[in-house]
């Protein structure tokens, strides 16, 4: 009886134990890697979580969770999917910093940051516009008519030259 006991009350201990565990939340930022050169100027952050990724609400559930990113130190943006397209981004190194918060906003002590590069991107000849030089397509005035009333260079001379 005196065992029964003793194995009663390592079992409680053991519970009481396990159940105190919890599992720490992870963050990963898969996509780009650090100092990685990346194609524009549209730039997709992939995102890696133990958590269920939800769409923020004011009721917290233990295991879910969403991502604030933040694109060079500017203001938040939320994020509820493990992706993210980040549009226009100019050529150049770019900082991208994401933390991990719980479903009310609340930080849940978490955060990644990446730097990557931005290729400048190249404007193909096929792209440039009819009518236009590809240095107007480049610099952004593509479309602009092309002069129509350029003189004719003046004629050369006629006649003998020197040595024949």
């Amino acid at each position: 009886m005196k065992n029964k006991i003793v194995l009663l009350g390592l079992l409680v201990i053991a519970i009481v134990l396990v159940s105190g565990c919890t599992q720490s939340n992870s963050l990963t930022i898969t996509s780009p890697t650090e100092g990685q050169e990346v194609a524009g100027p549209d730039v997709t952050i992939k995102l890696s979580t133990n958590l269920k990724v939800v769409a923020p609400s004011d009721k917290n559930v233990q295991g879910e969770g969403h991502f604030h990113l933040y694109v060079d130190g500017g203001t938040y943006i939320p994020v509820s999917t493990n992706s993210y397209t980040i549009k226009g981004l100019s050529a150049g190194e770019h900082t991208v910093k994401v933390e991990l918060h719980a479903n009310d906003h609340s930080l849940l002590g978490i955060e990644k940051t990446v730097k990557f590069k931005v290729k400048a991107t190249a404007v193909p000849l096929s792209q440039a516009a009819k009518g236009t030089s590809l240095l107007d397509t480049i610099s952004g005035e593509g479309n602009k008519p092309v002069p129509t009333n350029v003189e004719a260079p003046p004629s050369l001379p006629t006649g003998k030259f020197i040595g024949k």
